[in-house]
């Protein structure tokens, strides 16, 4: 009969068990009867049936989940214990998810089951020595509620060791533990996720990662250019399979490119293509590489963001950055330094790069209608011949007109005009005639003046006799008429 009893009692604590583990999903459960150790501080010893009964940290491992306190670890009531104690060895490193425990329930009340458990804490540690802070706890009891007696709780640590620390009491004077089964649940390091299937090899650290989603510890990445904690995607600004290419600096606004591909949603200033890793073609700048460069001097290429020109501007603009403002209407050159000579046809405005004109005025000649004809040759392009001017320096080059008079047998304005053959006997007798005239002139009046004088001579002498000497009538034939004759 006692052996039936014990049997049922088996495999009641067998179902449980089985039940415990799938309640913590498919995680692995690392305490094993028999085999996994636990210690603790001193623990409290019974008189039962006049026989001692130590209340051993074994029989919280040992697979029977009776909350009966002699079923379970108890530790010492000494004045002299300031802290209570229990120590699970997992023999090796283990990625741990859960703990869960089984406190005594036999004391008559929920507040009394658990009130010397108040302010305990779950810590962990990889040697055997008692943890020394609260950093290496993953579990604090913040004393506001009375506890269940049986717990769960998270401990998302890598470590060997899994303590329960009580340094504080209630009903007596030392702090106790009175717990009667302990389940640990997890994975094998270097394994995660509810199936423990998965492995931390993404990680620098690839003994340990996160045990639900994965993440790497401090220590990163296993590759470079991945981003912790997951590794599963590349770091901001690299992109690729494998994370080793760069992205472009030149995505707009500094955005990050797509990690896949590598491209941006749009480009920087002065940049083109998916991934903006091109400068504008030669020529264009700016926004979508969608404006035009000025004549930058040398045809060199404006800069691609801003457009400006770097070493001045070309021939025939002035020098502003972008070089896009043509040389005012009379100048030319670099630096619009140049004048235009001011003789193309029509007043038209000379070239502004060369200076040079499409046609000349009338009298000016070369590329830039600088140069007056040469002599003998006046008009458009300098293309006609000058008449018979008197001298050949004497032809206007605008007009072809003859300052100084025609050649012999020429007339006109231009001299073009020869005279008529009658016209030109006319002419000549007329010219003899002048001529003799002239000669005559010359001769007649020295004659004249001459015998003007002679004249008043004889007569200032006649009157000189006719004083003194002659009586107051003339004979007929007198020598004063003689000399009157001559």
């Amino acid at each position: 009969m006692a052996c039936t009893k014990m049997d049922d009692q088996n495999t009641y604590l067998h179902v449980l068990l089985l039940l415990n583990i799938i309640a913590v999903s498919s995680y692995l459960q690392f305490v094993v009867p028999g085999v996994t150790e636990a210690d603790s501080s001193p623990v409290h010893v019974s008189i039962i049936d006049s026989v001692p009964y130590p209340y051993w940290p074994n029989r919280t491992v040992d697979g029977n989940f009776s909350q009966n306190i002699r079923a379970c670890l108890h530790t010492a009531a000494l004045t002299s214990i300031s802290e209570a104690w229990l120590r699970i060895d997992l023999k090796t490193v283990r990625s741990i998810k859960y703990v869960k425990f089984w406190y005594r329930n036999d004391r008559g009340s929920p507040f009394g089951n658990t009130m010397r458990l108040w302010g305990y804490s779950i810590r962990v540690s990889n040697n055997s020595d008692v943890p020394p802070g609260s950093t290496d706890a993953c579990f604090t009891d913040n004393k506001t509620h009375i506890l269940p007696t049986v717990i769960q709780e998270e401990c998302k640590k890598s470590t060997r060791y899994i303590w329960f620390y009580q340094t504080h009491f209630r009903d007596y004077f030392a702090p106790m533990l009175e717990i009667c089964e302990v389940l640990i649940y997890g994975c094998e390091t270097g394994k995660y996720d509810p199936s423990c299937s998965k492995t931390c090899s993404h990680c620098m650290n690839n003994e340990t990662c996160d045990i639900d989603t994965g993440e790497c510890d401090y220590n990163g990445c296993a590759l470079p250019g991945f981003e912790s904690p997951l590794c599963s995607a590349c770091i901001p600004g690299i992109y690729g399979r494998s994370c080793q290419l760069r992205c472009s600096d030149h995505c707009y606004n500094n955005e990050v490119c797509d990690p896949f591909f590598g491209n941006c949603s749009k480009c920087a200033d002065g940049f083109q293509n998916a991934k903006c890793d091109e400068q504008c073609d030669g020529g264009y700048y700016g926004k979508r590489c969608m404006f035009q460069c000025g004549d930058c001097l040398d045809d060199k290429a404006c800069n691609n963001i801003n457009g400006t020109c770097p070493s001045g501007c070309m021939s025939g603009w002035q020098n502003t950055e972008k070089c896009e403002i043509p040389c005012r209407n009379g100048t030319f050159g670099v630096g619009c330094m140049h004048e235009c000579s001011g003789n193309c046809l029509n007043n038209e405005t000379c070239d502004k790069k060369d200076g040079g004109c499409r046609n000349c005025d009338p009298g000016f000649e070369g590329h830039l209608c600088n140069k007056t004809c040469d002599i003998g040759h006046y008009g458009i392009n300098c293309q006609h011949v000058c008449g018979q001017c008197y001298k050949a320096e004497q032809c206007f080059y605008t007009n072809g007109s003859c300052s100084g008079g025609c050649m012999e047998g020429y007339r006109g304005d231009m001299c073009t005009e020869s005279r008529d053959p009658d016209t030109l006997y006319v002419a000549v007798i007329a010219a003899l005639v002048a001529i003799i005239v002239i000669l005559i002139a010359v001769i007649t009046v020295p004659v004249v003046v001459r015998n003007t004088c002679k004249k008043r001579e004889t007569n200032s002498q006649i009157n000189e006799v006719n004083m003194y000497d002659l009586p107051y009538e003339k004979p007929e034939s007198s020598e004063y008429n003689v000399i009157f004759a001559q």
